[in-house]
């Protein structure tokens, strides 16, 4: 571990917790004062790894945690034919599957979404 690092033990936590020493460096001359400096965590590497290696199971998560109103902002500047694409979906995806999010498109009778 980093010198001044230590491994803490918190009760109030479910977990051990990592101490870490933080410095306050205070100059009144300066315009600008850092008052606390965080390193990068022990496993930054490890959980950027992790990240990496199932960006397509927490892309998903992420899509499947959206609620309509998130979903209708985010897709409010997309349009098909001459229409708003937000206005020809339902905002809630029927499916997420891979990289793609499949959405309802409801037609009329007779109506085909092929031109």
């Amino acid at each position: 571990m980093p010198d001044g690092t230590q491994l803490g033990d918190r009760p109030d936590l479910d977990a051990p917790t990592l101490v870490l020493p933080v410095s306050i460096r205070y100059e009144s001359n300066e315009p600008l004062t850092v008052a606390f400096e965080f390193g990068s965590t022990l496993a930054q590497a490890d959980v950027l790894s992790h990240l990496n290696q199932n960006s397509l199971h927490y892309s998903s998560a992420i899509w499947r945690s959206l609620d309509a109103a998130t979903i209708t902002t985010m897709l409010s500047s997309y349009r098909f034919g001459n229409r708003p694409l937000i206005e020809q979906i339902d905002p809630l995806p029927v499916a997420v599957s891979g990289n793609y999010v499949i959405f309802g498109f409801p037609l009329k009778a007779g109506q085909s979404c092929y031109r």
